[in-house]
């Protein structure tokens, strides 16, 4: 995998653990929609990061056997 692709897969995790300890924050602050709304974002930033290493791993085989 190309060290782009890896270093944009480490960002989309970090953003994820930010999220959600901005979300732990914002319920420990009673903001409960704040804080749900960050867990989402969490959420899509976790899914969309193992999206992209599936992805990367599969167009990563398919050179391969080219």
């Amino acid at each position: 995998m190309d060290k782009t692709k890896i270093l944009i897969i480490m960002n989309l995790f970090i953003s994820a653990i930010a999220m959600g300890l901005y979300a732990f924050t914002m319920y420990q602050d009673n903001q409960i929609g704040y804080s749900f709304t960050f867990v989402i974002l969490g959420c899509f930033f976790i899914v969309f990061a193992i999206y992209g290493m599936i992805r990367n791993h599969k167009l990563a085989q398919t050179k391969e056997t080219h």
